[in-house]
């Protein structure tokens, strides 16, 4: 069994694995508190998939205020 959803929609909830598509078509939403937000709805597993330049970018595009979250300090360990 799968589906998909979006991240806005997963807010609230925890999933087992989450899949999560980086790539420079979608970049126009991609950015750190979406990032944030996919990533901690993984109750075991985070895999992203797509280009390496897309999620740097996405971490450095922080449009709205800072969060004190170390999601690079997690992702690195």
């Amino acid at each position: 069994m799968g589906y998909a959803i979006t991240i806005h929609k997963s807010q609230g909830s925890e999933y087992k694995v989450i899949l999560m598509p980086i790539n420079e078509q979608n970049m126009y939403m991609a950015n750190l508190n979406s990032l944030y937000t996919a990533i901690t709805r993984a109750k075991e597993k985070v895999i992203l998939v797509g280009d390496k330049k897309a999620f740097y970018e996405a971490l450095n595009e922080n449009k709205q205020n800072i969060r004190n979250s170390r999601i690079v300090e997690k992702l690195n360990t």
